[in-house]
């Protein structure tokens, strides 16, 4: 049976297009065969939620996704704004 494993990924800044390579999963959690499946979204201040997820005016692409036999995952990631964007990615890991 297959299991899912959700991550939250740290908040990070940024605009264009950018390569995020991502790290600190589990032990065994990640190879090069892994599914792997990311959203983007931008986060913002409603007290009392900081870094709470919501729709802006700026449009927001996951691109291409490599999980890597190392264990980190990267991932394109494509933020259509002239300014730095707080943004958070969530992570599923589907393992067979």
């Amino acid at each position: 049976m297959s299991t899912v494993s959700r991550f939250s990924m740290n908040p990070f800044r940024g605009h264009g297009t950018m390569r995020v390579h991502l790290h600190g999963f589990p032990e065994g959690e990640i190879s090069g065969a892994t599914a792997v499946f990311v959203s983007v979204c931008e986060l913002g201040f409603f007290p009392p939620v900081v870094n709470a997820p919501f729709i802006g005016a700026a449009r927001m692409l996951v691109g291409n996704i490599a999980p890597h036999d190392d264990g980190t995952i990267d991932v394109l990631v494509t933020v259509e704004w002239d300014s730095d964007l707080t943004i958070g990615l969530e992570v599923l890991v589907v393992d067979d």
